[in-house]
């Protein structure tokens, strides 16, 4: 069955258009029109909802599923981006940190515009969590996040890290500590560091 980037290939041809040319209307480099065509990369679904808008297509459609379904609809899937670095200043779409895309089912209440999955970079959260380096984490943004949650959160600045978060006595102060007693707990006001979101579910391996 031919699959995705193949589909975008034809239908670009249908419209006798170049990467190029294609990137320039869809606002998109050529490099990931090349990368999506290749079968390296797939859009997450705000930006395929976006191509079958341009192809005047469903999304389904141009996934190569039954044309007959809901326009806005990713027949049981949604599509989201890992990343395994996230520096503080960088959105979680920026396309120069996200390493690829992956498929998800959409039975679970995610967020696909939002929701994103980082890959753990070290050892810290092992132990309760039993997070290991490299396991996959999926990360929803959430306005009610609980003391000893676990999060990813930028410090000062810094590259995204996994902590369990706390709030002493409802303070302006939080509370990151790491599963892994090695790692030593981090004590910042709240200002200083930026919540990218809670882990709702963890894979031991990379997705």
């Amino acid at each position: 069955m031919p699959n995705f980037g193949q589909f975008l290939k034809v239908y670009r041809f249908n419209k006798g258009l170049s990467q190029a040319e294609l990137a320039r209307d869809l606002d998109l480099s050529q490099a990931t029109i090349a990368s999506y065509e290749l079968g390296e990369r797939k859009p997450r679904q705000n930006r395929l909802i976006k191509m079958a808008r341009y192809f005047s297509v469903s999304p389904n459609e141009l996934l190569g599923y039954d044309p007959h379904i809901d326009f806005y609809s990713v027949k049981g899937v949604v599509t989201i981006p890992v990343l395994n670095r996230l520096p503080y200043d960088v959105s979680t779409d920026n396309e120069n940190y996200v390493m690829r895309y992956t498929q998800l089912p959409d039975d679970v209440d995610l967020l696909p515009d939002s929701t994103f999955v980082f890959i753990a970079q070290d050892d810290a959260m092992k132990g309760y969590s039993r997070i290991q380096k490299e396991d996959s984490l999926i990360v929803t943004p959430n306005e009610n996040i609980k003391d000893g949650d676990i999060v990813i959160v930028n410090v000062q600045q810094e590259n995204a890290i996994v902590r369990r978060i706390y709030y002493p006595d409802n303070s302006s102060i939080a509370l990151l500590i790491a599963d892994n007693a090695y790692h030593r707990p981090i004590t910042i006001p709240r200002r200083e560091i930026i919540l990218r979101g809670k882990v709702v579910q963890i894979f031991l391996h990379v997705i």
